[in-house]
């Protein structure tokens, strides 16, 4: 490779780090993060992956998630998934996911959410491969 190539390599990766690097330090806290609110949130997930062959990869995650300091809403979800590798650059994807809250005082929700996605996988230039996903839900 020309050195002409690599040192406007080296200069993209530099000017790429150092973007990230500002995007880091002027970054606002969101709103689950301050912390006057007084919640607690735990939840616990269970991840399974399994390749059926042929193109075909079932993903799916399953949890529990609640507030400790207040008893009054609690959830639980199921979310299985199907992913058919259709060529090296597509992926395709799809699933839905079924969740359940619980409120002490009102009455419970079920939320039903089907959803599709498609990922494109572009030129891999240097070793680093660039991925775009899409999600409709």
């Amino acid at each position: 490779m020309p050195a002409s190539q690599t040192s406007r390599r080296s200069r993209l990766c530099v000017a790429f780090a150092l973007a990230c690097v500002i995007l880091l330090l002027v970054a606002n806290t969101s709103v689950a993060q301050i912390p006057e609110f007084g919640e607690f949130h735990t939840w616990t997930d269970l991840a399974t992956i399994y390749n059926v062959g042929h193109g075909f990869r079932y993903d799916g995650d399953y949890g529990i998630r609640g507030l400790l300091t207040d008893p009054n809403w609690t959830l639980i979800y199921l979310r299985p998934s199907v992913r058919y590798n259709a060529k090296d650059w597509l992926l395709l994807h799809g699933g839905f996911a079924l969740f359940y809250n619980f409120f002490k005082d009102v009455e419970d929700l079920p939320e039903l959410r089907p959803w599709i996605g498609v990922r494109l996988v572009g030129p891999r230039p240097g070793g680093y491969t660039i991925t775009n996903y899409f999600r409709l839900e």
